[in-house]
């Protein structure tokens, strides 16, 4: 098992998407990251958006499993997850964000 392979994947993606290029994705995510199942990684939302600096947030989807908003994260305990769908883009010196 690959401890970094999560992080790996975000550095690839971010080399391999073209400036202007979107990448949407859904992970767990908490409040704190964790590790469970022996490979199951839960993710928080910081630790992500640092993974991926060249990007920009557009739109955002919380699911409890009913859609939420991000406060309700924060409420999750222990091993606790929402899954987390976002809509990012590539940032250029043209792209020009809203």
């Amino acid at each position: 098992m690959d401890t970094e392979g999560s992080v790996n994947t975000f550095k690839d993606i971010s080399r391999v998407i073209i400036p202007g290029g979107h990448f949407l994705f859904s992970i767990p995510l908490s409040d704190t990251t964790g590790l469970s199942f022996n490979a199951h990684r839960i993710f928080n939302k910081q630790s992500i958006l640092i993974l991926l600096p060249d990007f920009t947030l557009q739109d955002e989807v919380f699911l409890f499993p009913a859609p939420g908003n991000e406060t309700k994260v924060a409420q999750l305990k222990d091993f606790q997850y929402c899954v987390w769908y976002a809509h990012i883009v590539k940032v250029t010196d043209q792209t020009i964000t809203v």
